[in-house]
Order: C-alpha cells, then sequence, then structure tokens
C-alpha cells in the first residue's frame, strides 16, 4: 500500500508530456544519381536556428523555465529517418498538446522553407557564376567581331581573289592558245607550200576554129579551113587557185598575229602577277580571314552555349536539386506519452513488495549467518 501510494505521488509529481509528430519527404530527382539524401537533410531539421526561432516564436525562450536550443534538440526534439524510404520523421514533446503540435509545425515549415532557399542560393550562385562567363565571353565575341569587320574593311579579299582567279583563267586559256597558234602556223606553213607549187598567171590557148564566132569572121575573110586550124589565140589570166591559197595565206597570217599578241598579252599579264606577288598576298590574307572567321564562330558558339546555360540554371537546379516537403502535418495529441498512474501504481506496488521480502530475507540470513558462528567448533 505504501508503494502504490508512493507511485501515485510520483505520477503527481511528474510532468506530463503530450508528442506532436510530422512527417516529411525528401523529394528526390529521377534524373538524380544520389542514394541517400534524408541524411543531409536531417541537418536542416536538428538546426539550433530554427530551434531558437521556434522557441522564440511561441514564447518558450522566456518564462520561470526557460528552454535552451541546445537543450530543446537533446530532451524535446527527436528525428528519425524511415529506413528504406525518403521519408522523416520529427517528434516534439511539450507539456502542452497544442504548442507541442504547434512547434513541430513550425519548424517543419522553417526546415522547408530553409530547403527551398540553399536551392534557390545555390542556384543563384550558378547563375551569378555564368553571367561573369557570358560577360567575358561576350567581350571576347565583341573583340573577334571587330577584329574580323576591321580586317574585311582594310582588305578588299574579294576583289583580290577575282583578280587572282582571272589571272588563273588567263593561264588556263594560255595553253588553248598555243594549240590554235601551232595549228595557225601550221596552216599557213602548209598553205605557203602549197602556194609556191601554184604559179600565179596562168596562159589561156583557144584556137579559132574551137570558137564559131571567131570562125565565122575569118571565113568572112577568105581563110580556109586548113589555115583556121594552124591560127590559134593566147590569153593570161590569174591563177585562182592561187589566189585561194593567197586568201587563205592571208587569213592565216592575221590568226597567228592575233594568237602570238593574246599570248603575249596573257604572258605579260602572269609575269606582272609574279613580280606583284598577288597570289602570295592572297594566300596570307585568306588564311588570316580564316583565323579570323574560326575566332569569330567559336566565340559565338560558346557564347550562345553559355547564355543558353545562364538562362536554364534556375530551372536546372531547381528540378535537379532534392526537396523537403511536408507531407503529414502534426495535430494536438490527446493522450500523453509519460505514463498514466496505473502503472506508476503498479510499479510503487512492486517496488513495495520486494523491498520488505528483501528486507526480511536480508533480516533472516543475517541471523543464520550470525548463528552460525556462535556454535562452539
Amino acid at each position: 500500500m505504501l508503494g502504490m501510494a508512493a507511485g501515485a505521488l510520483a505520477w503527481w509529481g511528474t510532468e506530463r508530456t503530450f508528442e506532436a509528430v510530422v512527417t516529411l519527404s525528401v523529394n528526390q530527382p529521377r534524373d538524380s544519381a544520389a542514394v541517400n539524401t534524408t541524411s543531409s537533410y536531417r541537418a536542416l531539421l536538428e538546426n539550433q536556428t530554427i530551434a531558437a526561432q521556434a522557441l522564440k516564436h511561441a514564447g518558450l525562450d522566456q518564462g520561470r523555465h526557460p528552454i535552451a536550443p541546445s537543450d530543446f534538440l537533446r530532451y524535446v526534439l527527436n528525428v528519425e529517418e524511415l529506413r528504406g524510404t525518403n521519408l522523416i520523421r520529427l517528434r516534439v514533446r511539450l507539456p502542452a498538446p497544442d504548442l507541442a503540435a504547434s512547434v513541430a509545425n513550425d519548424i517543419a515549415t522553417r526546415a522547408e522553407q530553409l530547403s527551398r532557399d540553399v536551392n534557390q542560393a545555390e542556384g543563384q550562385s550558378m547563375r551569378d557564376q555564368l553571367k561573369s562567363q557570358r560577360d567575358e565571353i561576350a567581350q571576347r565575341l565583341a573583340t573577334a567581331e571587330t577584329a574580323l569587320l576591321d580586317f574585311k574593311r582594310k582588305h578588299a579579299v574579294s576583289l583580290l581573289r577575282a583578280e587572282v582567279e582571272s589571272l588563273v583563267q588567263l593561264r588556263e586559256e594560255l595553253a588553248g592558245v598555243d594549240v590554235d597558234l601551232a595549228s595557225a602556223r601550221a596552216g599557213a606553213a602548209a598553205t605557203e607550200k602549197e602556194q609556191k607549187l601554184r604559179p600565179p598567171i596562168i596562159d589561156l590557148r583557144r584556137s579559132l576554129d574551137s570558137d564559131p564566132t571567131l570562125t565565122e569572121a575569118a571565113r568572112a575573110q577568105g581563110a580556109d579551113s586548113k589555115s583556121l586550124a594552124r591560127l590559134s589565140l593566147t590569153t593570161q589570166q590569174s591563177n585562182p587557185v592561187f589566189e585561194r591559197l593567197d586568201e587563205d595565206m592571208a587569213r592565216f597570217r592575221a590568226r597567228v598575229a592575233e594568237l602570238e599578241r593574246r599570248r603575249q598579252q596573257i604572258l605579260t599579264s602572269s609575269e606582272g602577277a609574279k613580280s606583284s606577288g598577288k597570289l602570295a598576298e592572297l594566300l596570307a590574307q585568306e588564311i588570316q580571314e580564316q583565323k579570323l572567321t574560326a575566332d569569330h564562330a567559336l566565340a559565338r558558339a560558346v557564347y550562345e552555349d553559355v547564355a543558353m546555360r545562364y538562362e536554364q540554371a534556375r530551372v536546372i537546379v531547381t528540378s535537379g536539386s532534392p526537396r523537403l516537403q511536408v507531407v503529414d502535418t502534426a495535430t494536438a495529441p490527446t493522450r500523453p506519452v509519460s505514463w498514466p498512474i496505473w502503472i506508476w501504481m503498479a510499479l510503487g506496488a512492486v517496488v513495495g513488495a520486494v523491498v520488505p521480502i528483501g528486507v526480511a530475507l536480508g533480516s533472516t540470513a543475517a541471523r543464520l549467518i550470525g548463528g552460525a558462528l556462535a556454535l562452539p567448533t
């Protein structure tokens, strides 16, 4: 009876506590390689700054028995990771049920906001780094554009290329001119040789009896047939073959002169191009232009890549980072977690029964031992 009374008194003197429970989830991105991220987010819940803010908001940092943040984290707050899941359970034990639920929800909400702020700060940090890179590459792109435009303004590469291409075409034309010139010279030589074999004037001999008009005129003068047969008429005229060959010869000579003049023009232009070094100048300018163009293209490609990553940094970080989210808020508990009175009384009864029995057994054992020692040997 005394033990039961002592248990009742112990229950009456023990402060009753109520436990509020909040369940949070760590949302892991599908493409993330991380295996366990709940441990890292547990530190957000066991945070002295958040504990101090929650205690101040609930007014538990003042009064007759203020609670320090370290004591709150050690004795009041309990964070448990549910094995095999991405869930975290937060428990808060306080004397008042409504106060326990309010503090638990406050800590969970502040930890959730802190998780969001950390992700946003990470995204902002990445954006700041990318912005610095973007500005640097933009300056590089502007420098490359200025260098390329200045080079194109100072050096008319297209005009120089057209001049060199025209000279190359002249060199290609020279082969055809040489063939035509050789053919014209061969034709002129053959025509000249053939012309030497032909006389420029040929004699045409005609008998009188072959011409009826002359025959009639001779007979009218009293000539007989035998005398007419012996009479003939000789005339000279230009050789038509010689004249045709002479025309061909003149045409060949004109063609040869024209081709030789054209050949000399091509050779003169080619020598002028070689002496002026236009081909070497064109090659040097083309190499420089290609280099500047490649630098400009590379700078533009890098700028576009960095600019795109800069614009997508916030979305990438937000979607690619785990997020802490409250999935079940705490409600005011209806029963305390401390032992009820019957457990205390039962415990007192057990103690009240065990102690007298132990004392009786101890005293009996002492008497027996003392009697045994007093017996004579």
